[in-house]
């Protein structure tokens, strides 16, 4: 990845047990902050923002269906 444009990327994770949803964001914007001032011509004015799975309304989820 030596092109930094075109920024857009969906990714998917699950928290640690011992982890809130504050303190990761927190980290998050910890790295948006550090990749703003490596590259700032690319990453002015870009945010990391962390949506739980459940409130993405984008994704069309259904509850999963259980076989026995």
């Amino acid at each position: 990845m030596d092109r930094r444009e075109g920024i857009g990327l969906r990714v998917t994770g699950r928290l640690k047990a011992a982890v809130s949803m504050a303190q990761a964001q927190a980290e998050l914007d910890a790295v948006s902050v550090r990749l703003a001032q490596e590259f700032p011509a690319e990453n002015h004015g870009w945010a990391i923002r962390m949506v739980p799975l459940q409130a993405d309304d984008r994704r069309k989820l259904k509850p999963p269906l259980l076989v026995c």
